[in-house]
């Protein structure tokens, strides 16, 4: 799995929002109060005006914040998705962990190969706890 998002999902994200039910699949993030508050701190950190945000249309009031506002959206929306993604294969990666361990456990237990450390009874201890 790459630690980027594909050229495939950048060209998509500049296409503009798609939405599947109430998942947000392709795009950007949605323009909201709470997105241009973000944006907005972002231009001030970096002493740049925002300029000002015309409700009535939908868009701030130059070509330039304008275009600024949807790469901070579009990326945004990429790197959100990427960590999705990554989080639903290291939650598939713990799962198979961890019945691995819990059998290697099992095992150890029925053979009864420990040797009485307080790691081998912890271990020990651990089993018994578990469900079965």
């Amino acid at each position: 799995m790459s630690d980027t998002p594909s050229l495939e999902e950048c060209e998509a994200a500049g296409r503009g929002p798609t939405y599947n039910g109430n998942k947000y699949t392709e795009g950007g993030l949605p323009n909201t109060i709470e997105e241009r508050q973000r944006f907005e701190a972002y231009m001030r950190g970096h002493c740049w005006s925002p300029g000002t945000y015309a409700s009535e249309q939908g868009a701030y009031d130059t070509v330039l914040v304008r275009m600024l506002y949807g790469v901070w959206r579009d990326r945004a929306a990429l790197d959100a998705r990427q960590l999705e993604r990554e989080l639903t294969t290291l939650k598939a990666e713990n799962a198979a962990l961890t019945h691995r361990y819990k059998k290697l456990l099992r095992l150890a237990k029925a053979t009864d190969r420990h040797c009485g450390c307080p790691a081998c009874t912890a271990v020990s201890d651990f089993i018994e706890k578990e469900p079965k």
